[in-house]
């Protein structure tokens, strides 16, 4: 499995359990900060790696 793949799929599965949570507490769904900076942040890396390998 690919790097990439692996995001997604964390991803996907996250933004899953945050949307059951929000709908039984009924709350518009934002994802956190960290998440989003962390997730920006991986992108970056492999790609500058990707870029000098």
């Amino acid at each position: 499995m690919k790097f990439e793949e692996a995001i997604k799929m964390v991803g996907k599965q996250y933004i899953q359990e945050e949307i059951k949570c929000r709908e039984e507490n009924d709350i518009t769904i934002k994802l956190p900060i960290r998440f989003k900076i962390r997730m920006w942040w991986m992108f970056k890396k492999e790609k500058f790696k990707s870029y000098y390998l």
